[in-house]
Formats: structure tokens, sequence, C-alpha cells
């Protein structure tokens, strides 16, 4: 019924036909002169509130911002295809990119779109800084799979506080999963960060192979907490992970929150 009501609404092949510009949110401001540009999860019931937490916890040494999704609200229009809605996310991103290094940063299903947004970046030169995964895994995916409906009431119970789950978001989640079944990741340059929740989501995944796993991944970290809470009560280990690979990646000492710049 969703993918039915996503055929008949009005599609974008790039930004000039947008029914409205994309801006990203800043939930935090930075000091080291790096920016983390967030990618809310492919489901109706995400939005760019389920960054706050991070953006509090990174303790102001980086500027945190998200991008709501194109199509997700009433009178949006849908990416015609896959590359329509990396293309004009990657254009956003990269006018981001003109005043500093930006790493890009999804959670979940938002993650495989952060990272089909660095390649799309890389093929036009405008390679981003990094790209963090949290725990995120293909759409067609057996964890996604097994898991789903847990998924969705848990993001639900998150944002109901933020965000009001509409047809709109209802028939873009069903429409821009579908562009993403079997969507295999490219190999970039751009280093890469792929932070794993250690405990599973429910009691049905033990013994499963449930864990995220990614070969194009260069860094792999184990965090407490499962898919949700390693954002949520075990925020500080997670941010923690983020920092100390980013200090590995830019040369900065760890746990220096203020005044670094980046080369």
């Amino acid at each position: 019924m969703l993918r039915q009501v996503a055929r008949i609404r009005p599609t974008f092949r790039d930004s000039t036909e947008l029914t409205r510009p994309i801006r990203p949110l800043r939930l935090s401001k930075g000091t080291t002169g790096l920016s983390v540009v967030c990618l809310p999860a492919l489901v109706a019931a995400a939005s760019v509130q389920q960054y706050s937490r991070f953006a509090t916890a990174c303790g102001g040494r980086y500027e945190v911002s998200a991008i709501p999704l194109p199509g997700f609200a009433p009178g949006d229009s849908l990416p015609a295809d896959q590359d329509a809605l990396v293309r004009v996310i990657a254009e956003t991103v990269a006018g981001r990119a003109a005043d500093g290094p930006v790493v890009l940063a999804g959670s979940s299903t938002g993650g495989i779109l952060a990272y089909a947004v660095a390649a799309l970046m890389e093929e036009a030169g405008a390679r981003p800084a990094g790209v963090m995964m949290f725990d995120s895994y293909g759409v067609d995916s057996e964890f996604v799979r097994t898991a789903g409906g847990e998924l969705m009431v848990g993001l639900h119970k998150r944002n109901e506080k933020y965000t009001e789950v509409s047809s709109a978001g209802l028939s873009a989640m069903a429409w821009c999963v579908d562009l993403f079944q079997g969507w295999e990741p490219p190999r970039i340059t751009a280093p890469t960060l792929q932070v794993r929740a250690t405990e599973p989501l429910s009691e049905a995944l033990h013994g499963t192979d449930w864990q995220s796993n990614w070969d194009v991944a260069a860094t792999v970290v184990d965090v407490p907490g499962n898919h949700f809470t390693m954002l949520e009560n075990h925020i500080e280990s997670t941010v923690t992970a983020v920092h100390d690979w980013l200090s590995a990646t830019f040369g900065w000492a760890s746990g220096a929150a203020g005044g670094v710049q980046i080369a």
C-alpha cells in the first residue's frame, strides 16, 4: 500500500526540482574547525533530533549538524531514484565543506546513506574528511528483516515528541528503502569508521550473526549498548570512540577539546 502511494507522488531529479531547499540544522557549535554532518535513517519515525544527544556529548569539540531528508515531509517530492537522493544531499554537504573539513555520519540506514554520499562526493572531486557509520545495516540485511518491527517501534518511541509520522513519511520510507535494495558500498579513499553495538536489540537475536559488518570500513570499534542505547545511555562511550578515531585521523591530541585547528 505504501509503495502504491509513493508511486503517485511527484518526484525530483535534481535540486532545482525540490519543493523546498535542503538546509542543515545545526545542533552544536565546535572549536576544532571540523564539522560532523549527520543523516537520519531512512524511516518515517527518524528525524534530525536523533542526533541531539550525540551533539551534546561531543562537548563543543565539533560543529554537529543534521540534514532533514527530502521526501519525508508533507508537500515534499520524492527522489526519482537513488542517484537523485544522494546527489542533492552531496551538493548540500559540499557547500558546507567549503568552510572546512566535513565528516559524514549516520545511524542505522542513515549510515549507508552517508557512505553513498561520500562516494558520490569523491567522484566529483570533493572528498569528505571521513565517514562514520553507527550500527549501520543494509536495508535487505538479515538483521533488518528479523528486527524490523522492533526498530520501528523503538524509533517511534524516541522521536514521537519531535516528529509526527505522516503518510508522506511512511510512503517515503517505503520508497527510499526500495532505492537501496541490493546496494553494495563501493570502495572510497576517505577514512571510514564503523561503530557497532555489543548487545543485540532483542533476546531473539542471541546466537545469530546480528552485528553489522562492512568490509569497506577501515576501522571497526565495538561500544557498549544496543542499536539504540549506544547513542543514549552509552553515548559517552560512543563519543569517546569517535573522538579517539578523529584524533588519530587528524593528528591532534586525544582529549583536546578547544583551540585545535585542523590542517
